[in-house]
């Protein structure tokens, strides 16, 4: 895989369970070369806790320098699209449709923060399901 083709960010093992490896990650240093960074909320965190489903756990220690990498960066893609470009699409859809079919300006603007509201709920629900999909690659 080309570095070129993924997201990269170094970190340390902070925690090994039987599949799963818990790495901490200081991403701002890191953003600063990132054509994302502007629409990614990693930019604005100072740490963060990633977990990595592997079959090699056992074979990370907490205190490991690692480097956790998205598998393609069309994942990263999708992340970004699905956690700011569809819900703008929601509120202005809302927003405009309510607007349209004569409701007041301050309601259709409540309801369109209420549909944005039930489209991140939604995300939550099926957080499991876009979990499997989006697959994080760790190296020591």
């Amino acid at each position: 895989m080309n570095s070129a083709e993924t997201i990269r960010h170094s970190g340390e093992v902070i925690g090994v369970e039987a599949t799963t490896v818990y790495v901490k990650m200081s991403v701002g240093s890191a953003c600063g070369s990132c054509r994302a960074r502007m629409v990614c909320g990693a930019a604005e965190v100072a740490e963060k806790v990633v977990e990595v489903k592997t079959s090699e756990a056992h074979t990370f220690h907490v205190g490991d320098k690692v480097e956790v990498a998205l598998q393609s960066r069309s994942m990263g893609v999708k992340s970004v699209v699905a956690a700011y470009v569809i819900p703008l699409f929601v509120l202005c859809g809302v927003l405009f449709g309510a607007v349209s079919a004569g409701v007041s300006e301050g309601l259709s603007a409540l309801l369109s923060l209420c549909g944005v509201a039930l489209y991140y709920s939604v995300l939550y629900l099926l957080r499991s399901k876009i979990g499997k999909e989006i697959k994080f690659i760790i190296t020591k």
